[in-house]
């Protein structure tokens, strides 16, 4: 028996490209022929797959039961781990798929003790604009180039909570009260940013040293400082940027901006003008 999800890819398609993008939870993409037909599969773990692009008809053969899904973009499947198909067949245009799998391994890190875990309904024909957008930022995180890791830890973790919310278990529901960070945990984190914005910071890093969870983690820091993670520590990286820019005359905007953890030049002015409307070396001027 083969592993993988039940969908219109058979267990050899066009291309695959695969990944862990964060927090230890495998992603892959991979394009589908316009005729496709596979035998028995089985999920090996909970497991959420949405079409890119792709028009046609996918039919499922589960025991006696017998399925018709259409296969469109932005369509969403959900799968319990275990899942079985006996045959699966799809008809259509050329298409692509993203697909990304919660090993329970991976969960009992990412949620320790807020909630029991990521047990999941399975569920096909799904439209959810929420969902759909997570899981196409996290693909084009991962395909435009430089990941930037706390944006995907935190695209990921908003993802978790929408399948626990809509189609976990009820003993998997959070537990944990949203607070907020005490005033030591607060200022200890203010630092631990502060002091490494040129690194490489990550949710989970974060987490670790105020010892929570990282999905509780992130629910506090938003409550605490009214933004997720990735969008505080990038405002805290453009004001460091802009007073170097200042005092700084000598330094290249491309030496400032790695200092300071931007993933290069082009990625800095790219952010710097989405959030100032001009370039750093027009504003430093």
């Amino acid at each position: 028996m083969t592993k993988g999800f039940p969908s219109p890819i058979r267990s050899t398609p066009v291309e695959t490209r695969q990944w862990t993008p964060c927090l230890g939870l495998p992603m892959s993409w991979a394009r589908f022929d316009s005729q496709r037909a596979a035998g028995e599969v089985a999920l090996e773990n909970a497991t959420v797959t949405m079409v890119l692009r792709g028009h046609g008809l996918r039919q499922l053969n589960m025991g006696r039961q017998q399925i018709e899904a259409p296969v469109l973009p932005e369509i969403l499947g959900v799968g319990e781990r275990g899942l079985a198909v006996r045959q699966r067949r799809y008809e259509g245009t050329l298409g692509e798929r993203i697909q990304i799998q919660f090993p329970e391994r991976a969960m009992v890190g990412i949620l320790q003790d807020d909630g029991a875990g990521l047990h999941l309904r399975t569920q096909f024909n799904l439209f959810d604009g929420r969902m759909a957008w997570l899981m196409r930022s996290l693909w084009e995180n991962q395909a435009g180039g430089p990941s930037n890791t706390l944006y995907a830890e935190g695209l990921m973790l908003a993802l978790i909570g929408l399948l626990r919310q809509d189609f976990g278990q009820a003993q998997d529901r959070p537990r944990k009260a949203v607070g907020e960070f005490s005033a030591t945990a607060r200022r200890q984190l203010i630092d631990l940013i502060e002091h490494g914005l040129g690194e490489t910071l990550s949710v989970q890093h974060l987490a670790d040293a105020v010892q929570m969870s990282p999905q509780h983690f992130a629910r506090l820091f938003i409550k605490t400082f009214g933004q997720p993670p990735h969008a505080y520590v990038m405002s805290r990286r453009m004001d460091a940027a802009k007073r170097s820019l200042v005092n700084e005359p000598e330094r290249s905007v491309a030496d400032i901006a790695v200092s300071c953890g931007f993933a290069s030049a082009a990625h800095f002015s790219r952010c710097f003008k989405q959030a100032l409307g001009t370039t750093p070396t027009r504003w430093r001027q």
